[in-house]
């Protein structure tokens, strides 16, 4: 777990220095916090969160869809890291003995 949270604060340092730089990589930024949110890293996902509030609108949806402009609550999603049930059932755990039977067949 150790390293986990070394991995991701890591991480949202590089992300730190990119919004400071005005570049933002939202899927990067969301990835970061969903990680902080299921390994229970309270205070780097706070910090996450503090990087999605500085994310231009624009850049939410950056070329995604054109012609389509987003209102403010779907803004408002986006600067919002998922609850923990929300983000357990996409990601739901796995044992090592599942991921070793998979790769044999």
């Amino acid at each position: 777990m150790l390293s986990s949270h070394y991995l991701l604060v890591s991480t949202i340092d590089v992300l730190d220095a990119s919004a400071a730089a005005g570049r933002f990589n939202t899927a990067m930024i969301r990835a970061a916090g969903e990680a902080c949110v299921v390994l229970g890293f309270s205070e780097l996902a706070e910090r996450v969160g503090r990087i999605l509030a500085l994310v231009p609108k624009e850049a939410f949806f950056a070329g995604a869809l054109p012609n389509f402009t987003p209102d403010s609550e779907a803004i408002q999603r986006c600067r919002r890291l998922r609850d923990l049930d929300v983000v357990a059932r996409e990601f739901p755990p796995f044992r090592r003995s599942d991921v070793e039977a998979m790769s044999r067949r």
